[in-house]
This record gives C-alpha cells, structure tokens and sequence, in this order.
C-alpha cells in the first residue's frame, strides 16, 4: 500500500471514531439544549453524576412517580418582565400559565409531549405546588461550585434531604429540592452565605431538569419536621435583629408575621391540634417574648440548620 493510501485510510479511520463517539455520546444523553446553549460534551453531567434530559431524547423523562404521576405540570420559557429576565410558565395551550389555576396545568406525559415537539418554542418543563398534594419545594440558589461541589452554606441541607429527589437548576448553578410535608407560609429568597435559599408549597412552581445530583434517589420522602425546621431558622435570619417587646408585651409593628408565622411553626412541630382551644389573649399579646424559646427548640427534630 503506497503512502497516499496508507494516510487516506488514516484519516478514513479518524473519521469513523469521531462518528462513533458521537452516536454514542448522544445516545446516552440527548442533543442536549439547555437555556439556548448547546452543550457539546458531557463534562458537567459527569462532574454532576446525574441523568440528563432534553427534549430529543428517544427514552424516558427520569423524574420520581410522585411528580410525574400529578396533573401539575407546565412548560416554561425566558423572557423579559419588567426589565428584567424571568422563567415564565406557559400552558400546553400555548398561554402563559397561572400557578393557581389548576386549568392551566397538565398531565406530565402531555406536557413533556408537548416540549419534544416545540423544542424551540419552550426551554423545558416545569412542576406546579399545589395545597392538595403534600409536596413542598426547597429552592437553594447558587449552591455550587463552578467543579459542580456543594458549598459549604449548602451542605448540611442537601444532607439532611439526601434521601428525597434532588436535581440540578437549568443554571447548572442551583439545585432545587422535593419532600412531603408542608410549610407555615411561602418563604421568597432568604441569603445564606453567597447562595439564597426558598421554601414554596403552593402557588409557585420549579423548573423540572431531570438531571438528579449524584446519587439522589428518584423518589420523595417525608421531612416534614425537617421542613418546619428550615423554614423556622429562615425566617428568623430575615428580621435584621432579635425581636423587643413594646411597652406592654406589643409585638412591634411589621415584625407580627414572623412572629406569628414561628409560632405556627413551631405549634405545628409538636403536634398542637388546629382545634385545640385559642391561646389566651394575654399570651398572644407577648408572642415576642417566644422567640428565644423557639429557637431553643429548633433542635428538637435533630436538626438545627446552623447555616452561615
């Protein structure tokens, strides 16, 4: 074989591996398309361990039975709201979706159908929180590291639900956490450390990726003292200082919320009947003067959530 040939076989040979390696890249993970971004290797999803998915994915959407069986979901997509970029909902119907009004939400199989054949209209799917299905989201903006490692604000909260569905944001940034149980109130964006953290049971809704974090089970487990705790030791960090009766046991004006809403918490802990009798007015006059004894109770669940 003379040395032109010798080299055209080369290259021909070259040729082949790259192919292969293509068809067998996208045929583990998809044409993936994230945000508008193409991504061309898979070395976020390795340094990730998860599952990706896309819309031209030819098998199944891996996200736990107890989302994908529930009528509650949308699609979303980015667009700019009063300035300012956001990650709207839209229906199947092709109308931007309420997160109160049931009607606009649909079955899973019809939403991810939906997505695959307008792959450039939506940029993925999204699930609703709805009062009626035990479900609450725990939301940590900013959690990883550019290596794609938890940061240290992060940790004790992605272990305390290291049993529960846990998947990375469509930044690549955050992760975005489900479990049973229920919260006292929505809490919107609450800083810890560089990242911010939000709890949500109704009326919001999460970006759904499918690309679980490293060894987090496709299934939802129960935390509900886990999330009374969380949210116990959020809302505190959200006044500016420690609380001060007024003249006469007063709670002072604008800080009655969060007072009422640890209290809540904390009665909902223990187990407090909503039908036990009301608590007397004199106490409800000083709830202030709890706020020392809730936060010693915190730990009560095993879990204090010291966050930085």
């Amino acid at each position: 074989m003379g040395e032109e040939a010798r080299c055209r076989s080369r290259h021909q040979r070259k040729d082949l591996r790259n192919i292969l390696a293509q068809h067998l890249q996208r045929a583990h993970f998809g044409d993936v398309v994230v945000g508008g971004e193409h991504l061309e290797d898979s070395g976020r999803l390795k340094r990730f361990g998860g599952v990706m998915n896309s819309p031209s994915d030819n098998g199944t959407f891996a996200v736990p039975d107890g989302l994908s069986e529930l009528d509650q979901w949308v699609l979303w997509r980015m667009e700019t709201v009063d300035g300012r970029q956001a990650k709207v909902p839209y229906s199947v119907g092709g109308y931007r979706a309420s997160t109160t009004k049931p009607r606009d939400w649909a079955p899973f199989d019809h939403a991810l159908s939906t997505w695959r054949d307008k792959p450039h209209q939506y940029t993925g799917l999204g699930f609703v929180f709805s009062t009626e299905d035990g479900l609450a989201g725990v939301d940590l903006d900013d959690a990883l590291d550019e290596r794609g490692e938890v940061k240290v604000w992060a940790r004790e909260i992605v272990e305390v639900f290291s049993d529960t569905y846990m998947e990375v944001s469509p930044s690549w940034r955050g992760l975005k956490i489900w479990a049973r149980g229920s919260l006292p109130a929505n809490l919107p964006g609450v800083q810890v450390g560089d990242g911010a953290v939000e709890l949500y049971d109704h009326a919001r809704y999460f970006t759904v990726t499918g690309r679980a974090l490293r060894g987090a089970p496709l299934q939802i487990e129960e935390h509900s003292k886990d999330l009374v705790a969380l949210y116990t030791r959020l809302a505190g960090d959200r006044k500016t200082g420690p609380l001060q009766p007024q003249e006469g046991g007063r709670i002072p004006y604008g800080q009655q919320h969060n007072t009422l809403a640890k209290l809540l918490s904390h009665l909902k802990f223990k187990k407090v009947p909503q039908t036990a009798p009301a608590l007397p007015r004199a106490m409800l006059s000083r709830l202030a003067t709890f706020e020392g004894a809730l936060r010693g109770r915190e730990g009560d669940s095993g879990t204090g959530f010291g966050l930085g």
